[in-house]
């Protein structure tokens, strides 16, 4: 794949591909947390990949819930936790099953601000079972938590930013066996890494890092959650590159993103995928949904589906 380096149009949480050809709407959805009952017992796994929400580093505070009771029907959902009143929404964040169940981040939002929704203040739950759910505490020292997943020990592991005395933030984690206690842990992950989305396959974990004004997009890989290699950097040299999404799946990992040729004075962009079986030797393929239009740029997802893998 051709190297490819930060542009001068790269931001903080942004892409790297010029962004006036690359603007989105970001719509925030209210998320509730639901069980799904399937037919027979459902099978849990503790490698259970978080969604993909990097809150903003906000203070936490306590909330009160109403959990249901009883679960659902099988193939049903059935609400479970719901924050919201007329001044504010609880929109849910990453989520994790691990040794002590269910641990959830939530965001809650003001809907009284007067210029868009504005964060008040995030939280993290806990439920054995699904359906009751308690408030536990923070990770200590960490401002904000950007995602949950659990360690091939069955313990959490809670990746999140610290304020520097430099006015920017650090990448830090913390491992918990219970969700409530919380020791900080070395990663060996890069500190300014801004963690996009980490996924399982058969290799271990692979996180990616996104784009920042610091750094342009990482692989890492992970055999256990904890302690992690960094197996690819997308230099850019030749090409702009924002990374969508990635997953991991039988056959190994896929990632999604778009390219820009630096060369290329029209600024055309191209989808590109980029997978590998065993996390460390990758394979590139330009426009793999074959030549697309230029008025409108699509983010593309990806997710396995057994050996096969499905690309909306």
């Amino acid at each position: 794949m051709g190297e490819v380096q930060a542009g001068p149009q790269s931001c903080r949480r942004g892409t790297c591909i010029p962004c006036k050809r690359m603007s989105k709407h970001v719509v925030a959805l209210a998320l509730i947390a639901v069980v799904a009952v399937g037919c027979g017992d459902p099978q849990l796994d503790p490698s259970t990949s978080p969604s993909r929400l990097s809150p903003s580093p906000l203070p936490s505070s306590s909330s009160s819930a109403q959990p249901s009771q009883s679960a659902p029907p099988a193939g049903a959902w059935k609400e479970t936790l719901f924050l919201t009143d007329d001044h504010s929404l609880m929109v849910g964040g990453s989520i994790t099953y691990g040794s002590a169940g269910f641990l959830m981040v939530s965001n809650l939002w003001d809907r009284t601000a007067e210029v868009g929704p504005g964060q008040l203040h995030q939280s993290l739950w806990r439920s054995s079972d699904g359906m009751s759910w308690d408030e536990v505490g923070m990770p200590p020292q960490l401002s904000a938590v950007a995602q949950l997943l659990t360690a091939s020990d069955g313990s959490y592991v809670a990746f999140g930013y610290q304020p520097t005395q430099d006015a920017s933030s650090r990448l830090v984690a913390f491992q918990s066996a219970d969700g409530t206690h919380w020791d900080e842990v070395k990663t060996g992950l890069a500190r300014t890494t801004w963690v996009q989305a980490i996924e399982r396959g058969p290799a271990g974990f692979l996180l990616v890092g996104g784009q920042t004004s610091e750094t342009g997009p990482t692989l890492w890989l992970s055999p256990d959650g904890l302690a992690w290699e960094l197996v690819h950097d997308f230099k850019q040299t030749t090409h702009w590159i924002k990374i969508d999404d990635a997953d991991g799946g039988e056959g190994g990992y896929v990632v999604i993103g778009q390219q820009i040729d630096q060369a290329d004075g029209d600024n055309r962009y191209e989808h590109f995928s980029f997978a590998s079986a065993d996390g460390r030797h990758w394979f590139n393929r330009s426009q793999p949904f074959g030549r697309q239009a230029q008025d409108f740029v699509p983010e593309a997802l990806v997710s396995s589906f057994g050996p096969d893998w499905m690309a909306p």
